[in-house]
């Protein structure tokens, strides 16, 4: 938005000024110095509203308030609602478990280790506005506690006071970001749109010309698997951000599904176009024909015409007459591709605000893609928050309840990070330790000099454009992380501020201490492996496959699709190509069973499916394969009604299930047999 703005001026004849001005003005507006703006200003902020309203722990609103506007955790205002509710929550909780326990110490430790560690494993399960809420509600509940556990009677007048501070410190970086918007994650998605709608377009295109022997279109399709969980996010990120796209949430999520039915179309042609070379001839050129007269580059120019236009290419493929079964699987994939880029140009139209009507979507339960990780966070931090708490309580030491709070945060800002929130822990720990010496340098050097909170604020400002200009850098911005969450609490600025060598040394003590206790338990209960998660998220996805096909009858293949693009987001990012090509596999066959199902439902030939899918689950893949086939005979010769419709479109899914069990038969074996391709060289 900004951007815009300035190159509006820049190229307005009325508005005249220098040329260095507009570059300085561009220069000021992109990422690195526009998040460094974003943070001082919200860090000083909250310190000035904590100031004003004489709260004696200003440091806590404005920790906050540099936690909140990290870009990796978003600064929208839906974000810092659901922060606030997740304040709340944990403020709550802590409360009833000081008014039931106030007299049972290790009761009470334990109440919160386990809260704690419930929070570390929703952290985990759940996504983005909800994942954030969870992990500020333990850290919430371990700072209320800690202030409190000497006087338990007083936790309620504490915990409102530490609510109010946690709530300006998310009050101020909310007020920042409407201020200093740029729009960056509507843009983005912008950009990924426009590139996999140029991409499907090309390599579909490809893959239905006769006589194309490339194999760039397969590297290409594979490239797009892989870029799902990347728009899954972005389109998250850009629903966060908007209030207007908020409301067309289910516009984006639409485009998301069409986008899953649209590779899983492609993959299908893509793997029967060698059996099928001869017979599609005629249908390719005429849908290759079709295809040219749809040009992505328009989409950002006229999206709403571009939607017409699919429209119309619609219309010609619906109308072609399929004779075969290879005629229906070319059909639907170039039917599904230009469904994805006709909701791509629908979805471009709501990013620019062109007007968009808002689609409702059913209630999704949440999908819970693997339990353990989750179960593997809140250990973690269940372990973390009991060893702090009980070495605080054993040494007596005067603030060594800041151990276990900066314990707490750093295994619950971390849960999510998978195999690299070891590394990132680590980079914490040295972030905190070189903190040490800068707030050394600060605390007996610098601070004691100021006479006016002006000046103090100059200091603040100054030290968090740098920190925060080196945080968005390509290398340690972990380490740059550590130094502005913990550079307040570290220093200890209050209203009024003591300056005390013993005070400032057992502070910054403590903060080390509970963050090397959070990164020895993420070395010592370390997070799955790439491996491990890949052979974890395929077996899981293959029993589901098998529970569908042994439960066919019983229900649709929704939820379990469903399941299956969440495991996609799931895989690690250092996977290959392999794993992403067995999901899809798998989402491709779960697809044509159930259009199976679905259609000789009341069928007589309903039992030989029936029959082939309980050999299928049982991993009797050549007992399965035979009973595919009388299933086919049966179709063909049925009552000489060989190409009607319904007919026609189930041998078409016939013919992509036999592909697959014929192509991953070691994937699709009995358990015992399976056999899982390593992605590790």
């Amino acid at each position: 938005m900004l951007t815009e703005t300035l190159h509006h001026l820049r190229t307005c004849r009325l508005f005249s000024a220098p040329n260095w001005l507009f570059q300085l003005s561009e220069k000021i507006v992109n990422p690195r110095p526009l998040f460094a703006i974003r943070l001082s200003l919200s860090v000083c902020l909250a310190l000035f509203a904590t100031y004003w309203l004489e709260l004696q722990n200003s440091f806590w609103a404005a920790t906050t308030a540099a936690i909140t506007c990290q870009p990796n955790l978003g600064a929208s205002l839906r974000k810092g609602r659901f922060r606030v509710i997740g304040t709340i929550i944990g403020a709550m909780v802590v409360v009833g478990l000081l008014a039931q326990f106030s007299q049972q110490r290790d009761i009470l430790v334990l109440s919160l280790a386990i809260w704690c560690g419930l929070c570390g494993c929703s952290a985990v399960l759940l996504r983005n506005n909800a994942s954030y809420a969870a992990a500020l509600s333990g850290i919430t509940a371990t700072i209320i506690f800690a202030d409190s556990l000497s006087d338990p009677s007083g936790a309620f007048l504490l915990a409102v006071t530490r609510v109010g501070e946690i709530c300006i410190g998310i009050g101020a970086a909310c007020i920042v970001a409407l201020i200093i918007q740029a729009d960056t994650a509507s843009g983005q998605l912008s950009k990924t749109l426009s590139a996999i709608a140029l991409q499907l377009w090309q390599g579909f295109s490809e893959t239905v010309q006769p006589q194309d022997s490339s194999s760039d279109h397969l590297a290409l399709r594979h490239t797009m698997i892989r870029s799902f969980p990347t728009l899954q996010t972005q389109v998250d990120a850009a629903i966060g951000e908007s209030s207007y796209i908020r409301t067309r949430a289910g516009n984006l999520n639409s485009c998301l599904k069409q986008f899953l039915r649209a590779l899983l179309a492609w993959r299908n042609t893509e793997h029967l176009k060698s059996v099928t070379e001869e017979e599609t001839v005629a249908l390719r050129h005429q849908i290759a024909s079709e295809f040219r007269k749809l040009d992505p580059t328009t989409i950002a120019a006229n999206p709403i015409g571009f939607v017409e236009l699919c429209e119309d290419a619609l219309i010609e493929f619906k109308s072609v007459a399929k004779t075969n079964p290879a005629d229906i699987i070319f059909s639907d994939g170039a039917t599904e591709t230009v469904k994805c880029l006709q909701e791509i140009a629908r979805c471009q139209a709501l990013l620019g605000e062109r007007g968009a009507p808002p689609l409702r979507q059913p209630y999704a339960f949440p999908v819970i893609v693997d339990p353990l990780p989750a179960a593997l966070a809140g250990l973690r931090v269940f372990c973390s928050v009991i060893v702090s708490f009980v070495f605080w309580v054993e040494t007596a030491w005067p603030v060594g309840y800041f151990a276990a709070v900066f314990a707490a945060i750093a295994t619950l800002v971390f849960a999510s990070f998978a195999d690299q929130a070891l590394l990132k822990a680590k980079e914490y720990s040295l972030g905190v330790g070189c903190m040490m010496v800068i707030g050394a340098i600060l605390y007996f050097g610098l601070l004691p000099s100021l006479t006016w909170f002006s000046q103090l604020l100059v200091v603040l400002i100054v030290f968090y454009l740098v920190v925060g200009f080196m945080q968005t850098g390509k290398s340690h911005s972990t380490t740059y992380l550590a130094i502005s969450v913990c550079s307040l609490p570290m220093l200890g600025l209050g209203n009024p501020t003591t300056y005390d060598a013993t005070n400032f040394l057992n502070l910054s003590s403590a903060i080390l201490v509970g963050s090397l206790v959070g990164t020895c338990f993420f070395a010592i209960i370390p997070a799955l492996d790439p491996e491990t998660q890949e052979k974890r998220l395929i077996s899981q996805s293959l029993r589901d496959f098998r529970n569908y096909l042994e439960h066919s009858s019983n229900g649709s293949s929704k939820r379990r699709l469903s399941k299956l693009a969440a495991r996609f987001c799931a895989l690690p990012s250092v996977s290959t190509d392999v794993p992403f090509s067995q999901l899809m596999a798998i989402c491709a066959a779960v697809a044509a069973a159930d259009h199976l199902s679905n259609a000789l439902k009341g069928q007589p030939q309903l039992a030989y499916l029936e029959t082939a899918y309980k050999d299928l689950a049982g991993g009797n893949l050549q007992m399965a394969m035979k009973r595919l086939a009388e299933l086919d005979v049966e179709l063909t010769n049925h009552d000489g009604e060989a190409f009607t419709k319904v007919v026609t479109g189930a041998r078409a899914h016939l013919v992509i299930l036999s592909e697959i069990i014929r192509e991953h038969a070691s994937l699709l074996s009995h358990p015992s047999k399976q056999t899982f391709i390593s992605t590790r060289a």
